[in-house]
């Protein structure tokens, strides 16, 4: 992840409550195949937002887009109808849903969406706040798991950076332009790219898995691709500043920067290193933002296969199990099962601490990972209790954040 400050500054999917939701709305999944519920947005409304539910299974389901976005604050809230009841979402979701109303309103009458190459015409969506029943553990940890399948089975991703700004038109419309930029245009743009939205932990395999995306902000649009050029261009552009005093000053050290690089980088990269310890070790992944601290290893589970998240033991999200449980199962399959890893169990296990937030200390010498490091490299012929120790190292970890 070259340098992964980006991702789930949203909040993590498991603690995104939605407000108040009717359970009856919720039909139930079968939890035993890859059942996925999509909303339809339908056109016969133009002053409310009104949806249909519709079930099916991954294998067989129409062709959708699936919308990746930032939670954003839990006030102020709207309502939409969703199967003729009301229901309960944040602002910047039902600003969202307006924009994509709005795309597909575009779309049908003109048969074009602004600059985009290839617009997309299903009224069919996928988005976590309203798919899945937030409620419900045992449905949040199947829809979870198969995250990565549901957006890389997407026809199309579509980001939402938010509502429009003073100036976020301005960038909107230059990012697909080849001409040298004023300084108020590159301001903007890069507004753009310093979004909350870039921050988020689950945006990157969001977009890593994503086989097409298109990106909305405000009532704007515009081609990934032009993203993409974006980050290159601009670079070459400041180098030919050669007086300018601030070069490089604009994509290359943005959130948005790191995410495209990401993905971009992402193909080239041997499967063997694609592996939950080589993530944690260099990925940045503490970084990034998330409600909850569990996503930092659930979201990236996506990412790799069987063999590259069995690096760590874990091999699915588990919601029911707190971020101390998951800490002491990665810490005994590390002890006993070594063998694969890249580097030893400690320089693993001390990252992985601070990414779970059990401790903000990264010092080596600090209580907690001494008692760490005791844990992997016991003294010669000592036999020690392996829960206590465990215990220990939590209660050192608490002890230094008090």
């Amino acid at each position: 992840m070259s340098d992964l400050t980006c991702s789930s500054g949203s909040d993590a999917l498991a603690t995104k409550m939605s407000p108040a939701a009717d359970p009856n709305i919720f039909k139930l999944l079968d939890r035993s195949t890859p059942s996925i519920r999509l909303i339809q947005i339908l056109l016969e409304d133009d002053r409310a937002i009104s949806c249909k539910f519709h079930n099916f299974n991954l294998a067989d389901c129409p062709p959708y887009q699936a919308l990746s976005y930032a939670w954003g604050p839990s006030e102020p809230t709207a309502n939409i109808e969703l199967d003729g009841s009301p229901f309960t979402v944040r602002e910047n979701l039902y600003q969202a849903l307006r924009a994509l109303r709005r795309s597909l309103e575009e779309v049908i009458s003109t048969g074009h969406l602004g600059p985009l190459s290839k617009p997309f015409t299903s009224s069919y969506f996928w988005v976590d706040a309203i798919c899945i029943d937030q409620a419900n553990v045992l449905e949040r940890n199947h829809q979870v798991n198969l995250m990565s399948r549901i957006y890389s089975q997407a026809s199309t991703v579509a980001v939402w950076l938010g509502p429009e700004t003073e100036d976020s038109a301005l960038a909107m419309k230059h990012l697909s332009n080849k001409v040298r930029f004023h300084q108020n245009i590159r301001d903007a743009i890069s507004a753009l790219c310093h979004r909350p939205y870039w921050n988020r932990l689950w945006i990157i395999q969001e977009l890593v898995l994503a086989k097409s995306i298109y990106v909305l902000c405000g009532s704007g649009y515009q081609d990934w691709e032009n993203l993409v050029r974006l980050a290159s261009n601009m670079e070459d552009e400041d180098e030919d500043h050669i007086n300018s005093s601030r070069t490089n000053f604009l994509l290359p050290d943005s959130p948005a920067r790191n995410v495209i690089t990401f993905r971009s980088r992402w193909n080239t990269l041997e499967a063997k290193k694609k592996t939950l310890d080589s993530f944690i070790v260099t990925g940045g992944i503490d970084k990034a933002e998330c409600t909850d601290p569990r996503d930092r290893v659930f979201g990236l589970l996506g990412l790799v296969d069987e063999l590259g998240a069995k690096s760590l033991g874990i091999t699915e999200a588990d919601y029911e199990k707190s971020k101390e449980e998951i800490y002491c199962d990665v810490l005994r399959f590390l002890k006993h099962n070594p063998d694969g890893l890249s580097m030893s169990s400690f320089w693993i296990a001390k990252p992985l601490a601070v990414m779970l937030r059990l401790t903000t200390k990264e010092d080596p010498r600090s209580n907690g990972f001494k008692l760490l490091h005791a844990f992997f490299h016991p003294r010669a012929g000592e036999v020690a209790d392996e829960e206590e120790e465990l215990r220990l190292i939590l209660e050192a970890f608490e002890e230094e954040e008090s």
